[in-house]
């Protein structure tokens, strides 16, 4: 098995309870024991703050001069990791590398690897290349955020699973298949709203059209109606322009006039006559 990433020292100087001491943990499963205010989280947090982790984490205290002992002006905590295999049939004989931490009483706090200064952000960068993750409460969990990981939902705690014990690959492969999923959601969430929104056109759809054949047939109507004043009005001029050429031409022949006036005449004392001779005598 591979020791990459493994503790082999803890090292405390004027850090909360400790004056100076050295812890050894052994590859595998490591316990502490002791009783209560003997400094076992002590070494946890030592162990994350040396780690690049803030003291928010701890949920003790926001701020890191308070893991200074009492009466010291400074603290150094030191954590030696195992980097690199040198020779795989001896497990034991591999490189280390070490991080350090000091810090003083107005929060001044200064990082180095193998003795040699760098900026926190270069810390992390370098810290993150071991796949340490103090912020993973799947990974590393202090005494007083056992109440935070309780309340993880079961998705956080798959994702921050993943994060902590599979390979980079991995992790990627998790967060494009949780991407692609939420990919899926949406479009049956968009798919829906279409269909929706079709079935609504084709309602619409079929309103109009009944209102379109409606207005059809009104046109329609208006159409044939229009046409039938046009012949009306064309009747009645050519009658009336008929009218007019016969007067004329009355007008033109006034013996024409006098014996339609004549017959006229004589048609009505006919008429006369004839009422005369029907009508039954009043004298006996």
């Amino acid at each position: 098995m591979s020791t990459f990433g493994k503790i082999k020292s803890v090292y405390c100087k004027d850090f909360v309870t400790y004056s100076e001491c050295t812890f050894t943990p052994s590859e595998y499963l490591n316990v502490i024991v002791g009783p209560n205010g003997s400094g076992k989280s002590t070494l946890v947090s030592a162990t994350l703050l040396c780690l690049g982790g803030e003291p928010k984490l701890l949920a003790r205290s926001n701020f890191i001069r308070d893991y200074i002992k009492n009466g010291c002006s400074s603290a150094k905590i030191r954590v030696e990791m195992c980097a690199e295999q040198k020779d795989k049939e001896n497990l034991c004989d591999t490189k280390s590398v070490e991080f350090t931490r000091t810090f003083d009483k107005n929060d001044k706090s200064e990082c180095f690897i193998d003795d040699r200064s760098y900026s926190h952000r270069d810390c992390l960068k370098a810290i993150s290349k071991f796949n340490i993750q103090v912020n993973n409460l799947c990974q590393f969990l202090p005494q007083d955020r056992v109440q935070d990981f309780a309340k993880m939902s079961p998705q956080e705690i798959l994702s921050n699973t993943i994060s902590s014990v599979c390979s980079v690959e991995i992790l990627e492969n998790f967060e494009k298949l949780k991407e692609l999923q939420n990919n899926q959601k949406n479009n049956q969430s968009t798919h829906q709203k279409l269909v929706q929104k079709l079935e609504e056109s084709k309602n619409r759809i079929n309103g109009l059209r009944g209102e379109l054949n409606r207005f059809n047939v009104r046109q329609e109507t208006e159409e044939k109606l229009i046409a039938c004043n046009i012949k009306k009005v064309k009747v009645e001029t050519d009658e009336l322009s008929a009218n007019l050429a016969q007067g004329q031409e009355m007008e033109k022949d006034p013996y024409t006039t006098v014996c339609i006036n004549r017959s006229n005449s004589l048609k009505n004392n006919w008429r006369l006559s004839g009422l005369r001779r029907t009508r039954p005598s009043s004298k006996k």
